[in-house]
């Protein structure tokens, strides 16, 4: 919009022109002459004298485009965006190119509300000058206003097209590619607008948010110091800065950031959100809490916080306060599927909750996400030829290091290739070795991270998978809303620990110690039993067995390297039992840094006095040290014990690998029973107890018994290694015998 404010002189010509306003010989000027004396005046800011001057012309002359234009410009300035309107649009009528009176005619729409037409007059001054700044603003801002999104960055396309060397418009134009999600072209873009000029820390800034979005940590955290560099105040880059930081394990670091962006924006709950999730990874949960309360105190109804407060309180052990505050997100925003999914984790850890109860609380919880329109699809058009090569899809955020992708590492190295062709859908954040390791056996491999579940729910669908298998669905950042969409024919849940509670969810793979035919767990799927569940990677394996620790402590060691969620105070209770049979004997606690804070330790000895076990009875080991040192601490240990009602699985395996016997209760459900199933299946059943009486009888005998102790460690490994649970090409054959059963059963009942 033209004013005297953006377009003044110097004021010297100016001054002359108002001393010489009104004199006889100005009136008697040509129309040229009185326009450009009426800018000069109206340049100086007296918009009367100059609306006096454009009238004279346009008495003489009622079609000077110059005269209409610019006293509408006066008319803006004077706020009569509807007068202005009319001005300028008569002088366009009459000459319509005219970049700048359409920018103006534009601004006036914006003033009088017509926003549909002002964009329009936007698009069209830029078809006509496309490297005009002034309108390439003014078009974003309108139209992102408006969510047309798509449209704007076609618009700014073929004006950085049109223009290259238009700053302006290839800015704007990388910052919509980013807002459409469209990251790798966005970050190209941004990048050149870096290299036109560095010194713009907001276009530092959102290069970071893009290549946060596409997990380059490591660069988004480059391009957010340097907007800080050039932005010392720039808040957002800093809470962001600290976000990428965290996300690739450095909480050390991004505490400090976290706290320096929470001064600046002490009332942004997602700032203390973060902060108390980089607290729970180092288990400094007292500190967790206190930023929970800080978010909580900036936004009541933040939903996030209260899921994150419950993560602390489950890592913490607090179940009770974990389930309250997972409960309280769900009531602020019911469906929220994180919340969900903990919640569903965290009841498993309850010792008194009933099978009908566990079952129920399952499908309240997973009702909101019924999508009925989708459940009676009938794949007309597929192949029911029960023989042929099936596409078996494999959907999953754990294709990295993590328990999950060790049990499924012999059964996708073991693959008949013949028979099945292997699709993986990654919801992948930060991938490493092992995700190479994938995608170098899978046939197809697909990235979902930052895609809608509905589109991937249509990719799976499009790639025409015949079975979907849903892995360890309540865990991680696994979705298991996509399978609600019924991308498959047939969709089975694996590696997860209870029902997943879903109509559409055909089977759970499982077996038959787990789920007996007398079971009474209640579940939506149909359970369909394997020989075996569980499957592990021999070479995790040291090959030496380490000598019976007590031989030189003098004493019995017992260890529990599970999490504090599962350590109820039932187990604490058994636990005091047992070391109040054991004389001299010690309790040895680890689980990553869980255990690492002094006020942590004091609460588990607190626990433990309670039932009279002293305080020098118990070892918490704090160091997070990589997993090929981890069976090495666990050695020190001469006996594992088991939590229940929710056992160790990948704990329990680590256990016997180091040679150290594990002991277990037997229980009711999939989760209590994990640790039952491993014994039996590498023959010592012997070591799972059916009651508490005997849980605690198996302990105390087994460590009064130092040559029988020293016997089972010299064989227990041996005994896991020529066991079902290490035969990766037999538990390949009996998945994929399940499958073929599966599909054939589908064909002939469709």
């Amino acid at each position: 919009m033209l004013s005297s404010k953006n377009h003044s002189d110097n004021g010297v010509q100016s001054t002359r022109i108002s001393e010489t306003y009104g004199h006889p010989g100005m009136m008697e000027m040509s129309p040229e002459r009185l326009i450009e004396s009426a800018l000069q005046l109206q340049k100086a800011g007296e918009n009367g004298k100059a609306e006096t001057l454009y009238r004279k012309v346009l008495d003489t002359d009622p079609n000077n485009i110059h005269a209409l234009h610019l006293l509408g410009v006066i008319a803006m300035d004077m706020g009569n965006p509807e007068s202005a309107a009319k001005l300028i649009g008569k002088s366009l009528a009459i000459y319509p190119p005219n970049f700048k009176a359409r920018f103006n005619l534009a601004n006036a729409l914006v003033s009088n509300g017509q926003m549909i037409e002002a964009i329009e007059e936007l698009k069209e001054t830029l078809r006509e000058a496309p490297d005009y700044t002034r309108a390439i603003s003014l078009l974003t801002e309108l139209m992102r206003k408006q969510g047309r999104i798509e449209e704007l960055v076609e618009i700014l396309d073929e004006a950085q097209t049109a223009a290259p060397d238009c700053f302006e418009a290839k800015k704007e134009y990388g910052f919509t590619l980013a807002q459409l999600s469209r990251l790798e072209e966005a970050e190209k873009t941004l990048k050149e607008c870096v290299e036109i000029d560095p010194r713009l820390a907001q276009i530092h800034y959102n290069l970071g948010c893009v290549q946060k979005k596409l997990k380059k940590f490591l660069d988004a955290q480059v391009s957010f110091q340097v907007a800080l560099n050039l932005e010392p105040d720039h808040a957002a880059a800093k809470k962001n800065l600290a976000v990428a930081m965290a996300s690739v394990g450095c909480y050390e670091q991004a505490i400090p950031t976290f706290l320096e962006a929470a001064e600046k924006l002490p009332d942004d709950p997602e700032v203390w959100n973060n902060l108390c999730m980089a607290f729970r990874q180092l288990g400094r949960f007292d500190e967790a809490f206190e930023a929970s309360d800080q978010a909580i105190k900036a936004n009541p109804g933040y939903h996030d916080i209260y899921n994150e407060r419950g993560a602390a309180f489950q890592s913490f052990g607090g179940m009770k306060e974990a389930i309250g505050n997972y409960q309280k997100a769900l009531e602020i925003e019911p469906g929220a599927i994180g919340a969900e999914k903990n919640l569903l984790f965290a009841l498993l850890n309850l010792p008194n909750m009933s099978s009908d109860d566990l079952f129920r609380m399952h499908l309240d919880i997973r009702k909101h996400h019924e999508k009925p329109e989708f459940s009676n699809k009938t794949f007309g058009d597929r192949d029911r030829d029960p023989e042929r090569r099936l596409r078996i899809g494999y959907l999953s955020s754990d294709f990295r290091t993590h328990v999950v992708s060790m049990n499924m590492t012999p059964l996708l190295t073991n693959k008949d290739e013949n028979n099945f062709e292997l699709f993986m859908y990654a919801q992948v954040d930060k991938p490493d070795v092992v995700t190479e390791q994938f995608q170098k056996i899978t046939d197809h491999w697909r990235f979902i991270t930052d895609i809608h579940d509905h589109d991937v729910a249509t990719m799976i669908e499009e790639d025409e998978i015949d079975i979907l298998i849903y892995l360890a669905g309540r865990f991680d950042q696994n979705r298991p809303t996509i399978c609600t969409y019924r991308p498959a024919p047939i969709q089975v849940s694996f590696h997860d620990c209870a029902t997943s509670g879903f109509s559409e969810m055909d089977y759970w793979l499982t077996d038959d110690l787990l789920h007996p035919e007398d079971t009474s767990e209640k579940f939506t799927e149909a359970l369909y039993r394997l020989p075996i569940y569980y499957q592990y990677p021999v070479l995790e394996r040291p090959t030496k067995a380490v000598e019976l620790p007590a031989n030189e402590n003098g004493y019995i060691t017992f260890g529990c390297f599970n999490k504090p969620e599962k350590i109820n105070e039932g187990v604490v209770e058994l636990w005091a039992q047992i070391l109040s049979g054991v004389p001299n004997s010690k309790l040895f606690m680890k689980y990553f840094r869980l255990f690492s804070e002094k006020s942590t330790q004091q609460r588990w000895r607190d626990r433990f006095a309670e039932h009279g076990i002293s305080s020098d009875r118990l070892i918490f080991a704090a160091d997070r040290v990589m997993r090929s040192d981890h069976l090495n601490v666990m050695s020190q240990a001469d006996i594992a014990l088991d939590p229940f009602p929710f056992n160790g699985a990948t704990t329990t395996f680590d256990s016997i690998s180091s040679g150290i016997p594990v002991v277990c209760l037997k229980g009711r459900h999939f989760v209590d029973r994990v640790a039952y199933s491993i014994l039996s299946h590498i023959g010592h059943p012997e070591l799972a107890a059916e009651t508490k009486e005997e849980y605690v009888r198996i302990a105390c005998e087994l460590a009064a018994d130092r040559d029988r102790l020293r016997d089972l460690r010299k064989v227990i490994r041996g005994d896991m290694i020529d066991s079902p649970l290490c035969d990766g090409e037999a538990y390949a054959q009996s998945v994929e015998i399940a499958f073929r059963d599966m599909w054939r059963r589908y064909c002939l009942e469709n």
